[in-house]
């Protein structure tokens, strides 16, 4: 083992200023002063020893400055040259310090052996074979040995966080995690770009940290694959007429140096690249992050360039996440750093030197090897807290100049009273170049409603704003000089609630969508769970209470006055009988996949509040029990949620399979999500059904240049006429299709699902459909919303279900409900249609009725909200239109009852769509009419020549004009 030993300079006690002390040690950073150390050396013992780290000047503290020059030793520290004084643990400490405590002055390294280490928090996964770094104020968590258990695909990556108050954890981990990538970036050919994830090889403990020193712990790595990268400049490459290969390794040696200091909250991260080849070579290296659900990320940037096909945006020095409850910085040493995002990844990187890093020179000559810091922060507060201990390691501010502190302290006071606002957040924006202003910082309120810490002056005005629940700013935001501060008081008008009590016919509590609206904008929305208050600025505003398409709308204006509980009551009786159906949504993402903030217990309550009632998880890369959220919001009645995957195999495409549960943490990590890299898409069907998925179902296939685009498929033939699968980086003898699927998303979104002719290849999935069943495939369209954030329930399907109530459901039932057809996509109307042939025999959709003479009758009945109109109802059959009727009663509950007949001359299937022509009312999702119907079923088949089967037409162009 290679031990590590830090000399540190002397500490001075000072009843200066702990700004001068910032500024001094930010001046001898740039100035290379000798203080018995180096600059590195010196800065690295400072915040270890806490200046900055430990800085809390909301609670009323000072920085701690050690002692004075021949002065007493400081009682918060060990006596120099004696040993550490053992404090014994505490009996019932917590799982994270299950194998001891940390020790005041002392770092430690270690992997973990015993099975009871949990770090706590919703996003804390470290366990036995990993590593954990530790001291008095921090603890980290590398991933080692043992399978890969994150989005990131390969070990030797950050995984937990946590600020720690000795043998105590103060926050929960919120925190995802941060891998590493390399490669290069080609501006004029994105598709010739590199950029490779970097897999951790072996492990090693160089320094337990028992000298007193740096704890480190050393990761060798090799490049590999970066799959979602890897995927999207294939496709990026091939959509420009050209072919991209899988890439191939870069010829470099990777170390990642884990260290963490004593008594420091900060862990740097140092990776180093060394060259392995005879020629000089340019490699970038980037940080992926990714962050809790629970933790939104803030990063001012002021400046955006298009390199090679993405944005680089590049402001301040760090990216920062937060939760109320703690938060996390990160930044790069001496970089311009930039964020970017690639294939839903987003990277961190050093803008000045993204395009051409500085070379590597051949292996074992000077200058093969290069080395580069970053450092992640923690704290259990707010954003600037966590910053703070940044400044001095990396003080490099915007547009990489030099930046001095200043102190920002104040208070946020209710306007009417003057009192102090507990809990207060306070916004420290600063104007970007294109004018606008952007949060920079932010702070947290104590209980008396004062806030303070150190923000950067980076030479032009800030502005601070305070915001609290229910209450609104008082005056315009707040001018504030950095250079010349003064004490901050911000104003918040008096806070307002309402208290909401929705029922139905019945009296039973209603889950329904909350909407307050001002001047025709959309102020505030919530999702109510039949009783519930939420916090809302006084004022005036016009309320309206809804639920989906299947309960009228409350409206009312409504005045919320201050300091005082405003109630309202509503009543929602069900208007549209949905009974022998459950809505549902089978594309739906929270929390656990990457690209969501939204809880899965705040998805549940939206999703019961706009009427759906079957909830399929769908996160990427993940199968997670969403009945957790059934459970923490108590909505049993109302709701069931059902487990699922999308597999994120952007190439070919991205697949969602359902239901799935998710298997035990022994067994699997991240529930055993279906592993597809590399493959073609039969197999990722092979491996989606070996996995136990009930339904296979194909998603977005013409949402752009997506895989049906890129195979060129043919709707006459049903095959690809790409012949060539290496095209697109697969084998040569990969297969480019497969009918080894049951459902495609017809609706994804609100978009038209018709063939637009100046955009054959990117549009018309409706045709696509129809071409399955002409070929004899019968597929079942599905209509999703493919949720991310808050905007849910449009469109949605209603599918068949024989159960007499919610409570019988099982997800077989979805599963037999997409494999026999009998699925109804809704965007707003819901219909009961059955097809009546010879002997009156009747079959509804995905069933089979006999033509009588040629003809078929539809019964058909359709419904919707008064305020969502339907004007016109459409029959295909083999996809050709072959009947338009108008509705009877466009603007009533029922638009339209009666038989449309059908001539049939041979075997068909039949499609029903209705259109309607007005906006959708203000609380549900617009959309453009006249492309996207307001409903769509799946098919009737039509056995027309008596032979008692259903015989596909074959392949054939449709013949429709809308």
């Amino acid at each position: 083992m290679v031990r590590t030993r830090i000399v540190s300079p002397r500490r001075h006690r000072s009843a200066h200023n702990p700004l001068i002390l910032w500024t001094f040690g930010l001046a001898c950073a740039l100035t290379a002063c000798d203080h018995g150390a180096t600059a590195e050396t010196t800065t690295d013992a400072r915040t270890a020893d806490g200046d900055a780290a430990d800085f809390r000047p909301a609670d009323g503290d000072t920085a701690d400055l050690g002692r004075d020059d021949g002065g007493e030793p400081d009682a918060s520290e060990p006596d120099a040259g004696e040993p550490d004084a053992e404090v014994p643990d505490p009996p019932d400490r917590a799982p994270l310090f299950v194998e001891g405590c940390p020790r005041p002055g002392k770092a430690s390294a270690r992997q973990i052996d015993s099975p009871d280490f949990k770090v706590e928090g919703p996003d804390a996964i470290g366990g036995p074979g990993d590593f954990l770094l530790m001291n008095t104020k921090a603890a980290f968590v590398i991933t080692g040995t043992g399978p890969v258990k994150t989005y990131f695909y390969y070990p030797g990556i950050l995984v937990d966080a946590v600020p720690l108050d000795g043998c105590r954890q103060l926050a929960p981990d919120r925190f995802d995690e941060i891998g590493w990538l390399a490669g290069r970036l080609v501006p004029n050919d994105f598709a010739r770009s590199i950029l490779r994830a970097l897999e951790g090889t072996e492990f090693e403990v160089v320094n337990d940290g028992a000298d007193g020193g740096e704890a480190r712990v050393r990761v060798h790595a090799r490049d590999n694959i970066q799959w979602l990268v890897e995927m999207e400049l294939i496709k990026s490459a091939f959509t420009g007429g050209g072919v991209r290969p899988l890439s191939e390794t870069l010829g470099v040696d990777f170390t990642i140096d884990y260290v963490l200091p004593p008594d420091s909250p900060v862990l740097r991260v140092e990776v180093t690249l060394t060259n392995t080849l005879g020629t000089p070579v340019r490699v970038l290296d980037a940080a992926m992050t990714l962050f809790g659900d629970t933790a939104p990320t803030t990063f001012f940037h002021d400046v955006s360039a298009d390199v090679g096909g993405f944005s680089l945006r590049t402001g301040l020095p760090w990216i920062v996440s937060r939760a109320g409850d703690g938060a996390w910085a990160v930044a790069r040493a001496n970089a311009n750093l930039a964020t970017a995002n690639i294939a839903g990844v987003d990277a961190l990187l050093d803008f000045n030197t993204a395009i051409n890093p500085p070379a590597l020179q051949p292996a074992g000559t000077e200058g093969d090897q290069r080395t580069t810091t970053w450092f992640v922060a923690v704290s259990d507060r707010d954003l600037n807290h966590a910053v703070a201990p940044l400044h001095d390691l990396n003080p490099l501010g915007l547009r990489r100049q030099p930046y001095m502190l200043g102190e920002l302290a104040g208070q946020v006071v209710d306007a009417s009273t003057g009192a102090g606002v507990p809990g207060a957040v306070v916004t420290v924006e600063l104007e970007n170049r294109n004018g606008d202003w952007a949060p920079i910082d932010e702070l947290r309120a104590d209980a008396e409603g004062r806030f303070a810490g150190l923000v950067p002056d980076v030479g032009t005005p800030l502005r601070l704003s305070a915001a609290a629940p229910g209450r609104a700013a008082d005056t315009a935001p707040t001018d504030f000089d950095p250079a010349a501060p003064e004490p901050a008081r911000l104003t918040l008008s008096p806070a307002g609630s309402l208290s909401l009590a929705v029922r139905d016919e019945a009296d039973r509590a209603l889950p329904a969508k909350v909407d307050l609206w001002r001047e025709g904008r959309l102020a505030f929305s919530f999702s109510s769970l039949g009783d519930g208050r939420f916090d809302v600025p006084p004022g005036d505003y016009d309320l309206s209470v809804s639920r989906g398409f299947e309960y009228p709308i409350h409206r009312q204006a409504l005045t919320v006055a201050p300091a005082v509980e405003t109630a309202v009551a509503a009543t929602l009786p069900r208007l549209i009988d949905t009974a022998g159906y459950l809505s549902a949504d089978a594309h739906m993402h929270a929390g656990p996949s990457p690209d969501s903030r939204v809880l899965v217990a705040e998805r549940i309550a939206g999703s019961a509040a706009v009427g759906l009632q079957v909830a399929i998880g769908t996160d990427h890369e993940i199968v997670r029990d969403w009945n957790e959220g059934v459970r923490d919001t108590g909505l049993g009645e109302w709701i069931v949620a059902v487990g699922g995957q999308e597999v994120t195999a952007n190439l070919p495409e991205h697949i969602n399979a359902y239901p799935l549960n998710p298997l035990p943490r022994a067994e699997q990590f991240r529930g055993g999500p279906v592993p597809w890299y590399g493959l073609a898409l039969g197999e990722i069907f092979g491996a989606i059904r070996e996995r136990g998925a009930g339904v296979v179902q194909l998603n977005h296939p013409r949402l752009g240049c997506s895989y049906l685009c890129l195979i060129d498929y043919d709707r006459l033939t049903g095959l690809p006429r790409l012949a060539d699968p290496t095209a697109l980086s697969f084998a040569p003898n990969a297969e480019l299709w497969s009918w080894d699927f049951d459902a495609v998303e017809l609706l994804n979104g609100l978009r038209s699902p018709f063939l637009d002719p100046e955009r054959p290849k990117n549009t018309g999935i409706f045709d696509d459909w129809q071409s399955f069943l002409n070929l004899g495939h019968r597929v079942t369209a599905t209509g999703v919303t493919d949720v991310h954030g808050t905007d849910v329930g449009s469109p949605r399907m209603y599918i068949g279900f024989d159960g007499t109530s919610l409570a019988d459901f099982v997800p077989d039932d979805l599963t037999a409900a997409i494999h026999t057809g009998r699925v109804l996509i809704s965007a707003g109307a819901f219909a009961r249609i059955e097809a009546r042939g010879a002997g009156g025999a009747t079959a509804g959709m995905g069933e089979l009725v006999a033509a009588d003479d040629g003809v078929v009758q539809l019964q058909v009945r359709i419904e919707a909200l008064p305020e969502i109109d339907v004007t016109r109802i459409l029959v295909f059959s083999n996809c050709d239109l072959v009947a338009e009727v108008p509705a009877t009663d466009p603007d009533a509950a029922l638009k339209f009852e009666g038989e449309i007949g059908v001539m049939v001359g041979q075997d068909a299937h039949l499609t029903v769509v209705a259109f309607g022509e007005r906006p959708m009312p203000p609380e549900f999702r617009d959309y453009d009419p006249s492309g996207t119907p307001r409903l769509i079923t799946n098919a009737f088949y039509v056995d027309a020549d008596g032979d008692g089967v259903w015989t596909p037409p074959g392949g054939k162009a449709c013949d429709y004009a809308l």
